[in-house]
């Protein structure tokens, strides 16, 4: 793999394939400079490393929330350790662990929105509902 530089218009799509096949697809809009490092957050999260790394490439503060959303009949179904902000060109690491006993489908998604980083957490039980 290469290095290298994409200019891109103020919004569009950039899309990954391998012949002829979308393996992924990413909306590109304007925005805080803000990227995932280190793991491919989007396509799983991986039971090997629970460690992301979230970096600020912009010259401030920016602050970070979590959300959690889901039916899960339990409280305490992710572990969680993120920073509340990060510096001006820095990264910050973040762990996220399944926890629990429920079998759960689980999401995660980063949004960046009017400056602040948000670390989206979802548990949905199946549709024949939790055990």
């Amino acid at each position: 793999m290469g290095f290298g530089t994409l200019f891109f218009g103020s919004n569009g799509w950039l899309a990954f394939c391998d012949e002829g096949i979308m393996l992924r697809s990413y909306m590109i809009v304007e925005g805080d400079d803000v990227v995932l490092i280190e793991g491919d957050i989007g396509q799983n999260l991986s039971s090997d490393d629970d460690y992301y790394k979230i970096s600020n490439r912009m010259n401030k503060t920016l602050p970070i929330t979590v959300s959690w959303t889901g039916d899960s009949p339990e409280a305490d179904v992710w572990s969680v350790s993120i920073q509340d902000e990060i510096a001006p060109y820095s990264e910050s690491m973040m762990i996220l662990e399944e926890a629990g006993t429920t079998s759960l489908y689980r999401s995660v998604w980063v949004t960046v929105v009017d400056g602040e980083i948000t670390v989206n957490l979802a548990a949905r039980c199946p549709v024949d509902g939790c055990e």
